[in-house]
C-alpha cells in the first residue's frame, strides 16, 4: 500500500483468501500475491467515493461473461496495475527476506564466505 500511497493512487485492502487463480499455488505452499481491480462484485457507495464509478454496478460487468476479452481493458487500470507489478517484481528480487525458509540458509553461507 505504500506504493500507491506514494503514486497517490486509491487502494483498499481485499481478500487474499485462494478463491482465484492463485488459490492451487498457495494451497501448496508457492508463495503467491496479487493486485486486485474488480470482479463480479457490486461497487458500493464507500468505493464510489474513493475509486469514482457508479454505486450499485458489478466492477466489472464482463468478468467471466462472453464480453471478457481484450477489447474490454480499462488501459487506466492496466498502466497503474502494470507498474504496481513491476514494482513488486524488483522489491522482491533485490530482497528476498523474510519470504522463504531458506532466508536463514542464504544468510549463513554468506556469512562463511
Amino acid at each position: 500500500m505504500k506504493y500507491f500511497s506514494k503514486k497517490k493512487l486509491a487502494t483498499a485492502p481485499t481478500a487474499f483468501d485462494g478463491r482465484s487463480d492463485y488459490g492451487p499455488f498457495i494451497e501448496v505452499g508457492i508463495p503467491a500475491g496479487g493486485l486486485f481491480s474488480g470482479a463480479e462484485g457490486v461497487k458500493t457507495p464507500e468505493e464510489v467515493a474513493l475509486f469514482g464509478g457508479t454505486a450499485g454496478v458489478a466492477y466489472d460487468k464482463c468478468y467471466h461473461q462472453a464480453c471478457d476479452n481484450i477489447s474490454n481493458i480499462s488501459t487506466k487500470a492496466l498502466d497503474q496495475l502494470g507498474d504496481a507489478a513491476a514494482h513488486s517484481v524488483a522489491t522482491l528480487t533485490l530482497s528476498k527476506k523474510g519470504l522463504y525458509g531458506d532466508a536463514k540458509k542464504a544468510k549463513a553461507k554468506r556469512a562463511r564466505s
